[in-house]
């Protein structure tokens, strides 16, 4: 069997929740683990939704959670019977992450700021042999001969790792992206892509 440092690595591409999930999961079956974030730091939409008090997940029965998430039949019903809130309480509780649930009943990480629950992410990461590239934005892929993956990044780098996985984010907080960049790494391979659109919009009607 081969060591870690004989592995190539899983390469993480965004820095998101999604993206420290996937780095945890990766990183927590023994595989090396690289994350990938084309912006200066960490979890910049993490932030900015924790801006006004961070709120992790709602009270309702395992039965009924799955009828708060719009999509295809079953689709959520499945997702979270695999990873249930309570699942997600729990994880945060061994990053050391205290929770309390208000009158709304959402829960919130005590102290309300989005920046202590990234930093201890971030921290039992690298606890984990994690590691993170800033500044690297990736452009493009391709499958390898040796049935990997090699990534191209803007600022002229490559990388070949085992397997990648894109954790890119939606498009609300990059106003500075018109169009958003990042789909046209799938466009190129003639993936279909649908453009975002908004779903939490309120609007009167006459």
């Amino acid at each position: 069997m081969k060591s870690n440092s004989d592995r190539k690595p899983v390469a993480i591409l965004g820095s998101g929740p999604a993206g420290l999930m996937a780095a945890d999961i990766a990183a927590s079956a023994g595989y090396p683990v690289q994350i990938f974030e084309k912006k200066k730091g960490p979890g910049r939409k993490l932030l900015i939704a924790g801006s006004s008090g961070l709120n992790v997940t709602y009270d309702d029965t395992q039965e009924n959670f799955h009828t708060h998430y719009l999509g295809p039949e079953g689709r959520f019903e499945k997702i979270l019977k695999a990873f249930p809130p309570s699942s997600w309480l729990e994880y945060l509780d061994q990053l050391g992450m205290k929770t309390f649930k208000g009158t709304s009943r959402r829960y919130f990480i005590e102290g309300l700021k989005a920046s202590t629950l990234l930093h201890a992410w971030l921290t039992s990461l690298q606890k984990k042999g994690a590691e993170i590239f800033y500044q690297h934005e990736c452009d493009g892929f391709e499958t390898t001969p040796s049935h990997g993956v090699r990534l191209r990044f803007t600022n002229g780098k490559e990388m070949e790792c085992a397997a990648a996985c894109f954790c890119l984010g939606g498009g609300s907080y990059e106003e500075s992206e018109s169009p958003l960049r990042w789909p046209g790494i799938f466009l190129k391979k003639d993936l279909r892509f649908h453009p975002f659109r908004a779903s939490n919009v309120g609007f009167q009607v006459d």
